[in-house]
């Protein structure tokens, strides 16, 4: 059975920019005193890079309003897809992805050790921070873990949201690169809709951490 320990923390920072260095540098500070000894990659700054989105965002049902992904979350998109790759060539089995806005509750350590006992062993991804969960028919396992199986078309969404913290085992890190390679949607949206419907999803409910001063988002 995995462990925390058995575990590779790793997370996305942008140079680019002083807010997002100060920003980091605080994530690197705190992710630290939490005991974790995090692997940090130099992301994708849209701007920087010179990236512009091409791709119309037509998940709303809405196409008449040629809403654009943003420039930013495009860059925001590269990078995750950069963190599959390096992950997928990294001697671990298991790594927590981490947002630098990532901020845990009292206890999360132990309690995770805990849940790690009541997730079947050959899960892919396990969401330890989670947003929009709780209305998603999740499927008890055992403790305060929960199943997010695949429902068919009708309720492709019926899937936690939100990436600042979940764990992902390395044999799924292919999945994500066959299928995260359009960039018309957030990570979190793209995830649910191309590559959960392939992997093993499961969660921890209520979630174990939270992003940034925001405690009041969306259960």
């Amino acid at each position: 059975m995995i462990q925390f320990a058995d575990i590779k923390p790793i997370s996305i920072f942008l140079p680019d920019e002083e807010k997002w260095m100060l920003q980091f540098e605080k994530a690197k500070e705190y992710f630290a005193s939490q005991g974790l000894d995090t692997y940090f990659v130099e992301g994708i700054h849209s701007e920087k890079w010179g990236i512009a989105s091409k791709h119309i965002y037509l998940l709303d049902g809405r196409p008449e309003q040629q809403f654009y992904i943003s420039d930013a979350k495009v860059g925001g998109f590269l990078s995750w897809y950069l963190l599959y790759h390096i992950a997928k060539v990294m001697p671990y089995s298991h790594f927590l992805f981490l947002e630098t806005d990532c901020r845990f509750k009292d206890g999360w350590k132990e309690k995770l050790n805990e849940e790690l006992n009541n997730v079947p062993e050959d899960f892919d991804f396990l969401f330890v921070g989670s947003c929009c969960a709780e209305d998603k028919e999740p499927v008890h396992v055992k403790g305060d873990v929960y199943e997010f199986p695949y429902r068919g078309e009708d309720k492709w969404q019926f899937y936690p949201q939100c990436g600042h913290c979940y764990i992902i085992a390395q044999k799924a890190m292919q999945t994500l690169i066959d299928t995260q390679r359009d960039v018309a949607n957030p990570v979190d949206v793209s995830l649910i809709k191309y590559a959960f419907p392939k992997l093993k999803i499961y969660a921890i409910l209520p979630r174990l951490a939270d992003q940034g001063d925001i405690v009041n988002i969306a259960k």
